[in-house]
């Protein structure tokens, strides 16, 4: 699948006609213009299908298949990106049109890092929704599954969701215990006027905890949430939707809500990042396979990648940027051994867990989500 949108990267580049300053790269789902330099536009346009494939994999029950390319604009300065349309003050906006188009805005600045992406992930999801999703979906549902995505770990050949941030849910506690939340009947009440008014920081923090408390408190919620969306894109009130899926009882709900949040052990999501850092080294230890590189031990591998020394094969590109971050969260994980027969890459974690990334190769290509970890725990 990759090597039918990659080759369009390096092919076509093309001044954007409404905006010459722009250089416009084709994708797979996307058509991308920005001004910033060549390599962080192929990053760009890597990340940017990936959420494509990350969103349609987790709303494949209630949204329609994409099937047009999306425009996104990436700007490295923040008058072009005001002159765009873009609101004084943000870092991203998708500009809706009512014939389900509409442009995606992202303000990257001269320094491209974590917050640009996650602003990429959370406003392209609302641009994803409008295009493939119809109905009036609530607004708490929009942006908690915006936020949903935007914690999302890049792994080179996707992401991994679900994740709850040790400091997200420090403060949805904190938050919590204050009595600052909303009563979950109003949020579910709150209008898109309303929401826009007030870019509460609070609103957003609850938004996410009510999709992810949905998603993966009880498998059963996760069902009714898909038919509840399902029932409101097939144009159905969303409140009658919700009583049909969920009942009328919105203070038993809220009541299970909290005592999910209350319960949930700080490092729950420990074994995602760990996961998500050993992923992302095996898909640059399996590139390097690809070419013919070996390397008789973890330190040898880590060696050559701190030097900048890993190989791959021209349509297997990923950022060195993502290598230099993992490699450092990887000095923070535990003990590391490669496998040079096996070819796998393995850490044992201080918590007991064993984590092993194998690999699988096409000729001299990685064989499409050819990257597996496998994880194991020792008592």
């Amino acid at each position: 699948m990759r090597a039918a949108w990659v080759p369009l990267l390096l092919l076509a580049s093309v001044p954007a006609l409404a905006q010459p300053r722009l250089m416009h790269y084709k994708a797979r789902f996307y058509d991308v213009y920005t001004d910033l330099p060549a390599p962080v536009a192929r990053e760009i346009v890597l990340r940017a299908d990936l959420m494509v494939v990350e969103y349609s994999a987790r709303t494949r029950v209630f949204a329609r298949t994409l099937n047009q390319r999306l425009p996104l604009y990436v700007y490295g300065r923040s008058e072009d990106y005001l002159a765009a349309g873009a609101l004084p003050g943000s870092a991203g906006m998708f500009l809706a049109q009512s014939d389900g188009g509409g442009r995606l805005l992202v303000l990257a600045g001269p320094q491209v890092g974590e917050a640009t992406w996650d602003t990429l992930k959370h406003e392209g999801f609302h641009q994803f929704v409008h295009a493939v999703i119809g109905g009036d979906i609530p607004v708490w549902v929009n942006e908690g599954l915006a936020e949903y995505f935007g914690a999302g770990i890049f792994t080179g050949d996707g992401y991994i969701t679900g994740v709850v941030p040790p400091g997200r849910l420090r403060q949805l506690r904190l938050l919590m215990s204050e009595g600052k939340m909303r009563p979950l009947r109003d949020m579910m009440l709150t209008r898109h006027e309303e929401w826009n008014s007030n870019l509460s920081v609070v609103n957003y923090l609850q938004a996410w905890s009510m999709v992810h408390f949905l998603a993966h408190a009880n498998p059963r919620y996760e069902q009714a949430f898909n038919q509840f969306i399902l029932d409101v894109s097939r144009g159905m009130q969303w409140e009658a939707a919700w009583r049909n899926r969920f009942g009328a009882d919105v203070t038993s709900f809220e009541r299970r809500w909290r005592e999910y949040w209350t319960a949930l052990e700080p490092n729950a999501s420990l074994p995602l990042y760990q996961r998500g850092v050993v992923h992302t080294l095996t898909n640059y230890y399996a590139r390097a396979a690809s070419q013919k590189q070996s390397f008789e031990s973890a330190d040898a591998f880590f060696k050559a990648a701190k030097a900048g020394e890993l190989r791959a094969h021209e349509q297997d590109w990923l950022p060195p940027s993502l290598l230099e971050h993992n490699l450092v969260l990887a000095g923070q994980m535990g003990h590391w051994t490669i496998d040079p027969r096996r070819r796998t890459l393995e850490c044992r974690a201080p918590d007991g867990s064993v984590l092993t990334g194998s690999f699988q190769l096409n000729g001299r290509r990685v064989k499409s989500n050819g990257v597996n970890v496998k994880v194991n725990r020792q008592p």
